[in-house]
């Protein structure tokens, strides 16, 4: 709400003395909220629903951690939309209320106004609209013109090419190293944690060239099942990224050397068999292996074992995948009798990267044409709506491509904001685009000055409030808070730079062939409320002049007599 404006319908208020001047103000306040809410209400709601459905069909994926987070970020974006539309709006009317008083004190103070001359003068030409804000002025003029366009388009066409270019570049990783704090020490490490612990030592000593990665049997009849046994410790370690010296210190193996060491006689059945794996246990060569067998506590029973397998170090991403699916396929087909399971912490992660770029591209198809679908049905303007996905579809591109020019990697982490990018790059053109179309305007660059006059400011701020907010996330250690600072940060930006730049440009040179124009201007030449354009002969921004079309109550009719 322009607060200049105050003055003008607070004439209202002094034309009517017996009038009560509470139920005065709160008449004024509420038109005033009214306007606002005529103004801002459906945009809010186009980018709200975009930005809802984005992170719903964003939800729709195989990693918890991304779905979990679209789930709460959409449901999170509706709560924001109810409160703008019920508390807000009422804190909006008091804090109205309080200003008109303030306005109506201080023009007490300063002028008594009582001539209708000067009171119908003034609301004609509040019945004028110009450009009022910095954007209407002086940013759109210069945006507008042939230099600016030129430089805004092939601005765009860089940075999309090096979207494009960084897209084809991008290589999957993940690293533990990537969550350590730096500088804090092994005491970091949970001390639970032995594979952690294990890992943190072999980076601290700069020795990470291999981890230790564990080959897992379930509950059989291993006496029976020996030659399975074997043949799976010798089909593993025959792996070209298994050492297969660490496949020796297994408590099968170790259990036939003692055996043979300690002249113990050789189980005949399956009963001497785990007497004979028990009887190893309590020895002191066997004590070491304790943890390697479990037991089952009613039977008694083996239900699982362990062999710890030493791997070298994958050169990426691609390479940690092809080993784990190939160590699982070896080891299946080795002892199929035996159900065997290879797993280490880091599957956890490499699992996610397996699947990280399918589930990135199917995530982004959805979401986007989610998000096409309610800009056709909430603009209803086919090409208007291709305009802003087709600047979503880019932003998504140009956040793809920067992985790559940051130095990252493609990882569950980098693609999460991947995904979550399509809600947030929806917001500054879908604002400016649909207050392009319920402009009160009729030509195409007339539109684009309201916009960027009406909401210019808003986006601006609503954007650059944000990246505030995480600037100090930039300062942290991890990698998580650092991959956070700087998407999000490119995120924002892009928004910001096809918000306030390529929208406007784009519209001011294709808006003549939208339906939304056309259909306005078929409408105007047929209606006295709608607007006409005129050239100032004061200043080189574009006036307009229109007939009001609201209609006064009656207590207001009487108050103009």
């Amino acid at each position: 709400i322009d607060e200049d404006s105050f003055p003008y319908e607070v004439n209202e208020i002094l034309l009517d003395n017996t009038q009560n001047l509470d139920d005065a103000i709160d008449r004024v306040a509420a038109r005033l909220v009214v306007n606002a809410l005529k103004l801002a209400g459906p945009s809010i709601l186009t980018t709200t629903t975009t930005d809802a459905c984005a992170f719903f069909a964003g939800s729709y994926t195989r990693i918890p951690a991304i779905s979990n987070f679209c789930t709460f970020a959409a449901v999170s974006v509706l709560a924001d939309f109810f409160l703008q539309v019920t508390l807000f709006v009422a804190l909006f009317v008091f804090d109205t209320r309080k200003k008109l008083r303030m306005a109506l004190d201080e023009r007490n103070k300063n002028q008594n106004i009582s001539n209708l001359n000067i009171i119908s003068q003034q609301v004609q030409e509040s019945s004028i609209y110009k450009p009022t804000t910095w954007y209407g002025l002086v940013y759109a003029k210069y945006l507008l013109s042939i230099p600016g366009i030129f430089f805004v388009l092939t601005t765009t066409i860089v940075i999309t090419t090096l979207g494009i270019i960084g897209s084809m570049h991008v290589t999957m990783d993940f690293r533990y190293n990537w969550f350590y704090v730096y500088g804090v020490g092994s005491n970091y490490v949970p001390k639970n944690d032995h594979f952690l612990r294990k890992r943190f030592k072999s980076l601290s000593s700069g020795e990470e060239s291999a981890a230790y990665y564990g080959l897992y049997t379930k509950d059989a009849d291993y006496f029976l099942q020996a030659d399975a046994m074997q043949n799976l410790i010798y089909q593993f370690s025959a792996l070209k990224f298994v050492d297969p010296a660490s496949l020796q210190a297994n408590w099968y193996s170790a259990h036939q050397q003692w055996l043979i060491d300690t002249s113990q006689t050789i189980p005949s059945d399956s009963q001497t068999y785990l007497i004979s794996i028990k009887q190893f246990l309590a020895s002191d060569d066997g004590r070491a292996y304790n943890k390697k067998i479990f037991f089952d506590p009613n039977s008694g029973q083996i239900s699982a074992t362990e062999i710890n397998t030493r791997w070298l170090q994958p050169k990426d991403a691609r390479q940690s995948i092809h080993w784990m699916r190939a160590a699982r396929r070896r080891a299946k087909d080795a002892a199929p009798q035996l159900r065997p399971i290879v797993f280490a912490p880091p599957f956890v992660w490499i699992e996610g990267l397996a699947i990280i770029t399918n589930e990135t591209i199917r995530s982004l198809a959805i979401a986007t044409s989610v998000v096409i679908f309610v800009l056709i049905t909430l603009l209803g303007d086919l090409a208007l709506a291709a305009l802003v996905g087709s600047m979503v579809v880019s932003i998504c591109l140009c956040v793809y491509g920067s992985i790559y020019w940051y130095g990252d990697h493609l990882n569950f982490i980098s693609g999460f904001f991947i995904i979550i990018s399509v809600g947030l790059a929806t917001d500054a053109p879908a604002h400016i685009a649909h207050t392009y179309i319920h402009a009160p305007t009729n030509t195409a660059r007339d539109r684009v000055v309201f916009a960027l006059d009406t909401l210019g400011s808003s986006v601006f701020r609503g954007a650059f409030s944000t990246l505030l907010g995480t600037l100090v996330i930039g300062f942290a250690k991890t990698y998580v808070f650092q991959t956070f600072f700087w998407y999000l940060t490119s995120i924002m930006v892009l928004s910001m730079w096809f918000g306030l730049a390529v929208a406007p440009c784009s519209l001011a040179l294709i808006g003549p062939y939208l339906y939304s124009t056309k259909i306005s201007q078929e409408v105007s030449s047929k209606s006295k409320a709608v607007l006409t354009t005129a050239d100032s002969s004061e200043d080189d921004t574009d006036t307009v002049v229109y007939d009001t079309a609201y209609t006064r109550t009656d207590e207001e009719n009487d108050i103009e007599e």
